[in-house]
């Protein structure tokens, strides 16, 4: 398991999305670590929250890896929202480590002009980890909301359990919780 960065906080999970709604989407995210799960889960919070009527053509925008270029992230990016509020531009799996420098001076250049009405989002596989020597993330640490995603702890961990059961109509008891989460790990995603 990857090795929790010294400069990122404890991800958690309900007081992000507690923040998410009380104060809405912020305009980039970056969002990594090992637990994909949670990962995910919290992505799909920042969609409901900038489009509360689901996804379309024009107000969601999915950007993979193979398809990432400076100018489709612009394009995506001054997409005017219809029939919604704001557009949620979603970029997956782009190995921000692996960029070249042109791309990082464009790419920077774009995300430093992100309308009031876009979200947009950065979101890593489980197995990345973010080099924080190179340019891109040291233009970008002062304008994005930084999500390291880590396996919860403890009471967090074990009301998840227990409430997973219930939603299955079953029971567990705190003993099997415990032996479950000691044989199988702290990551929900596994």
């Amino acid at each position: 398991m990857a090795k929790k960065p010294k400069d990122v906080e404890h991800f958690n999970y309900n007081e992000q999305v507690r923040l998410l709604k009380d104060k809405g989407p912020k305009r980039l995210y970056f969002i990594w670590g090992p637990e994909d799960y949670l990962s995910d889960l919290f992505v799909g919070e920042i969609k409901n929250v900038c489009l509360p009527n689901g996804e379309d053509d024009f107000s969601y925008r999915k950007i993979s890896e193979r398809d990432f270029t400076p100018q489709l992230l612009q394009e995506a990016i001054d997409s005017v929202p219809f029939l919604s509020e704001r557009t949620f531009v979603e970029i997956r799996s782009l190995d921000l480590n692996r960029i070249d420098e042109a791309t990082v001076e464009k790419t920077v250049k774009i995300l430093k002009d992100i309308p009031d009405y876009c979200t947009v989002v950065f979101t890593e596989p489980e197995s990345f980890e973010a080099d924080k020597r190179k340019k891109i993330y040291k233009k970008l640490a002062p304008m994005w909301c930084e999500c390291y995603v880590t396996a919860q702890q403890g009471e967090k961990l074990v009301k998840w359990i227990i409430r997973r059961f219930d939603a299955a109509g079953k029971r567990i008891d705190l003993n099997a919780v415990q032996r479950l989460i000691t044989l199988s790990g702290d990551l929900m995603n596994k």
